[in-house]
């Protein structure tokens, strides 16, 4: 909740330690996985996004959000298709 919020405003790296701090809480959430690597995305750090991305797929490999959020990243690292 509080990560959404801080994503929300606009502060990405925020949002991530909230994520973060989810994930060590339940490292399995995958709500937690993917919001983390969204804020990555925002907060344009795209390598870390990329592998929040990967994990999210190996959790939930239909996960819709996590495909779209992976090519983004790899796009970005000029690396598509992802490889």
């Amino acid at each position: 909740m509080l990560g959404a919020a801080c994503g929300g405003r606009g502060d990405a790296v925020s949002a991530a330690t909230w994520f973060r701090r989810v994930l060590y809480l339940d490292a399995a959430s995958v709500d937690g996985v993917v919001n983390l690597g969204f804020a990555c995305l925002h907060a344009h750090r795209w390598e870390e996004a990329l592998r929040w991305m990967r994990r999210s797929i190996a959790l939930v490999p239909s996960h819709p959000l996590a495909h779209y959020n992976r090519g983004v990243a790899a796009l970005h690292l000029g690396r598509f298709p992802d490889t």
